[in-house]
């Protein structure tokens, strides 16, 4: 379906889709369709047909997290950690915000990356890692 809700074909399986993917979708029409987001819940793929705002985003949530030196781990008490963000092999680190998310008593610990600047194709499934101003690692996690 398109990011408006129009059905505009089936496709052969969500794992099979990244968000930001042009190729491999085989829509015609009035393409090239890019993969906007995956919505597990309903089994819906939906695309549009140019990189429409929908494939930015400033914020993120990660989970599985691991931290180099546990003193460094945000949580509610310390409120927050400054660092840099690397959210794909290829790209810059960016500054970001982290900060942990409040959640249910004995889950997992979920934490929330404000980006400093809007990146493109933020895909749930892949790492987030992060670094200090000088380039030091200081853990990571994966995207939700």
């Amino acid at each position: 379906m398109d990011n408006l809700g129009k059905v505009l074909g089936k496709h052969k399986g969500l794992h099979f889709y990244t968000i930001g993917q042009r190729k491999g979708i085989n829509l015609g029409g009035d393409g090239p369709y890019f993969v906007v987001k995956k919505d597990l819940a309903n089994n819906n793929l939906v695309v549009a047909n140019n990189f429409t705002e929908s494939l930015w985003r400033d914020e993120f949530e990660i989970k599985d997290v691991s931290w180099i030196n546990l003193e460094l781990s945000p949580s509610l008490a310390s409120d927050r950690l400054e660092a840099k963000v690397k959210i794909r092999y290829r790209t810059e680190e960016i500054y970001a915000i982290i900060s942990e998310v409040k959640v249910k008593e004995g889950a997992d610990k979920i934490y929330k990356v404000k980006l400093d600047q809007p990146q493109k194709a933020i895909t749930s499934g892949q790492s987030a890692v992060f670094y200090s101003k000088e380039g030091e690692v200081l853990g990571g996690g994966i995207i939700v």
